[in-house]
């Protein structure tokens, strides 16, 4: 109990769970015969882990007990006290699929204003508005809310120093509706409650009847009693009012991670679930209408493609360069994802990867290090067949060109080298009649690299973030496009530009616009939002279709 709650420190109630779960199980132990750690067999945990479900225990209990009890062994085995953790193996029952409580933004509005009792002045009244509104603004656990003191808040900013789990601490920020019902409740309501108590209790914010600090029940209570006041379709609780923050946060445009740096979560898969509560925010493009026909983010009816259809020959490929001098816009994640799709429509694609980092490499499940050969030995060593160089994913009709570091030193070499601009167009040559597409993710500069991708390419493809800093860099791009395109590639076309990474905010409706004014009809009809799906895929090596649905259109 001391390793958990001083060295893990860890809150007295879990303290207190764990200390109830491990009696539990040390007294099954001993029932059946086991009175040593040493004595306690894998089967015996499972045993006991079975006995639990018997007794209809619920998932989320039983889950709280295993995971005790793996911590009880883990802290056994590492002080010596056992040779083996016994209870490793031993899985935790899946929670059942099921979504948070969530309130609608009215029925929140409604809540809050029937907390306020019609202006009432009671110190009650006034300390469970307060509260209510400090819950929903900062979406704070219960026992989070009941610690806050006078010293975590700064008004002036906007700002509550919130202490959770473990006793880690985040700055969230708190809004002028929950800042004035604070303020009401500080100089109206609280003295009249301090003056309850003995000894005044002078740090914390929320306090009972008796002037001491609120308790978790109390507190708990209090938001049931407004929830019945305000005649909700479903019994209140405070963990409802942090679900339906979350959930408003992400209809309104947030990213998951920010929310989950908001509610102090560890892991951002325990956010996700708010994905799935607005599925909406998921959308590729949100949908409008106009005169019956859906129309994109810019009021653009849609033009209709037929589904590709399977073709008997392949080749020659169209080449496209996905390029964008700023990094962290999307260009590899777009490469893999569109060649992808098109893999899986029957279409041979090739990727060569052209960045010195190996993103689409490895993204595409290539251990770039482990390879023999790279598109930098091709570039340098005209005895090389590039089919030797192609390597086959795990994706079929896809395959790609590996990169790793050593193409970083190919912007020295190629100075010296005659016709430099064209080398990489005399490899992909030797492969372009056995691919439909050739996609070349381009490193994230204007370089002699990016220069070599141009002058192979029939055209660009161009990833633009939806944040302003994104918008910087794209003039250079296209000063770099046309000088290309009149030295060397007059073929070269602009495909389009690719919004991505946007969220349902003002800055980024802003730079939609601004990109549309500057681009016009390049711009394609579909926008990526900015989705944890999109990195959680390149992790696991797949692709967005490949990765199970989770809502939206």
């Amino acid at each position: 109990m001391g390793h958990i709650a001083v060295e893990r420190g860890l809150a007295d109630a879990t303290v207190e769970a764990y200390r109830s779960d491990l009696e539990r199980y040390l007294t099954w132990l001993e029932q059946h015969g086991i009175r040593s750690l040493n004595q306690v067999r894998p089967q015996d945990v499972q045993a006991y882990a079975e006995s639990l479900a018997e007794q209809g225990q619920s998932v989320a209990s039983r889950r709280r007990h295993l995971a005790s009890i793996h911590e009880f062994h883990r802290f056994a085995l590492s002080r010596g006290a056992v040779s083996d953790d016994v209870s490793a193996n031993i899985r935790a029952p899946k929670n059942a699929s099921h979504l948070p409580d969530v309130l609608t933004i009215d029925e929140v509005a409604t809540l809050l204003d029937v907390a306020a009792m019609g202006g009432s002045d009671d110190p009650v009244v006034l300390r469970d508005k307060a509260l209510l509104e400090f819950l929903y603004a900062t979406g704070a656990r219960i026992s989070e809310a009941v610690g806050v003191d006078f010293a975590d808040i700064d008004v002036n900013d906007h700002l509550v120093k919130l202490t959770g789990k473990g006793s880690k601490q985040r700055l969230v920020p708190i809004g002028s509706y929950a800042c004035e019902a604070l303020e009401r409740y500080q100089t109206v309501g609280r003295p009249v409650l301090a003056s309850k108590a003995k000894q005044p209790e002078l740090r914390a914010v929320f306090l009972n009847r008796r002037g001491k600090r609120l308790s978790r029940q109390s507190a708990w209570e209090a938001v049931r009693i407004a929830g019945e006041r305000a005649h909700l379709a479903t019994p209140l609780h405070p963990h409802t009012l942090r679900h339906s923050f979350a959930t408003h946060l992400i209809q309104g445009g947030a990213d998951v991670r920010t929310v989950q740096e908001l509610l102090g979560h560890a892991s951002v898969t325990t956010t996700q679930i708010y994905t799935h509560i607005a599925p909406e925010t998921l959308m590729d493009t949100p949908l409008g209408t106009v005169n019956g026909m859906p129309t994109d983010l810019l009021g653009r009816e849609y033009e209709t493609f037929p589904a590709p259809q399977p073709r008997q020959e392949h080749g020659p490929a169209r080449v496209i360069a996905m390029c964008n001098q700023k990094g962290g816009v999307g260009k590899t994640t777009s490469s893999i994802n569109i060649a992808g799709a098109l893999s899986q429509y029957g279409r041979r694609v090739l990727i060569v990867d052209f960045d010195p980092q190996g993103a689409a490499t490895v993204g595409l499940g290539i251990n770039a290090n482990a390879v023999e050969n790279t598109i930098y030995t091709a570039l340098f060593d005209p005895s090389i067949d590039p089919h030797d160089i192609i390597q086959h994913t795990d994706f079929d009709n896809l395959d790609v060109m590996p990169a790793n570091i050593d193409l970083s030193a190919a912007e020295v070499q190629l100075v010296t080298e005659v016709g430099r601009e064209q080398i990489l167009a005399s490899v992909l040559r030797k492969v372009r009649n056995e691919y439909d597409l050739i996609i070349i993710d381009c490193q994230p500069s204007l370089g002699l690299l990016t220069v070599n991708a141009l002058t192979a390419a029939d055209g660009v493809m161009i990833p633009v973030a939806a944040e302003f800093f994104a918008l910087r860099g794209v003039a250079l791009l296209m000063q770099s496009i046309e000088k290309v395109q009149s030295r060397i590639n007059p073929n070269l076309e602009v495909d389009g530009v690719l919004v991505t990474m946007y969220t349902r905010t003002l800055h980024s409706e802003e730079v939609l616009q601004r990109i549309y004014e500057a681009f016009g009809d390049k711009v394609f009809h579909t926008v990526i939002s900015r989705s944890i799906k999109l990195p959680d895929a390149t992790v696991s090596n797949a692709t967005m279709r490949q990765v199970p649905h989770t809502g939206g259109r």
